[in-house]
């Protein structure tokens, strides 16, 4: 009996390991630029970051096909594919548990998918209904954050699908590694302050 409640508990110990390997978060977040290193989007640092158009320098973005290139008013800089099947992938060197995607859509982008260390997180995206908007009057923003990731060094790939609707683009910022902006120390005392407080009065109550 011992026997198989032992057995019994390392297969689920094993379940919840195995499914929380795979329990990533998607985060949307209604702004996108380039960022500098210790900006923070939203509840997000950046750790590091990798211009979209910086292939053109240094080769740190692998792309298919011909993408074109862009700076917006904010002085970001920002690049283009067209068609379907075309993509842009690049490896961060930082350690981090959550990357984000920062990203730009006009009004005939095309669907997309994310993809982390070659998984699809996010499959047939309509870049038209990003959550922020910038200065033109139907443009929009986003900034794609997928965290719950294994701590390690991530690849972040972006890919255009072919839907045969007459959108003909997707627009890229970059991407980054990322962590979130850490809790003031006096929130972290509040709850262990509240439960001292109510560990008094229960005992008072006694």
């Amino acid at each position: 009996m011992k026997r198989l409640l032992s057995l019994g508990l390392f297969l689920v110990t094993m379940l919840v390991f195995s499914a929380g390997a795979h329990a990533y978060t998607l985060t949307w977040v209604p702004e996108s630029k380039d960022y500098a290193v210790g900006e923070t989007v939203s509840g997000w640092t950046v750790l590091e970051y990798k211009d979209a158009v910086a292939y053109n320098s240094n080769g740190v973005w692998t792309t298919s096909g011909s993408p074109g290139g862009d700076t917006r008013p904010n002085g970001a800089t920002i690049m283009w594919f067209y068609y379907g099947g075309n993509y842009a992938e690049t490896t961060l060197s930082t350690k981090s548990t959550a990357v984000a995607f920062m990203v730009e859509s006009d009004s005939n982008d095309m669907y997309v998918n994310f993809y982390v260390d070659g998984n699809c997180v996010l499959a047939n995206y309509d870049m038209m209904t990003l959550p922020g908007q910038i200065s033109y009057p139907d443009w929009q923003v986003g900034t794609l954050v997928v965290s719950g990731l294994d701590y390690g060094t991530h690849t972040i790939k972006i890919q255009s699908v072919d839907t045969n609707s007459y959108r003909d683009d997707f627009h890229l910022y970059g991407g980054a590694a990322v962590a979130p902006v850490p809790l003031p120390a006096a929130v972290w005392l509040l709850g262990p302050g509240l439960l001292g407080i109510l560990g008094i009065r229960r005992k008072m109550n006694k």
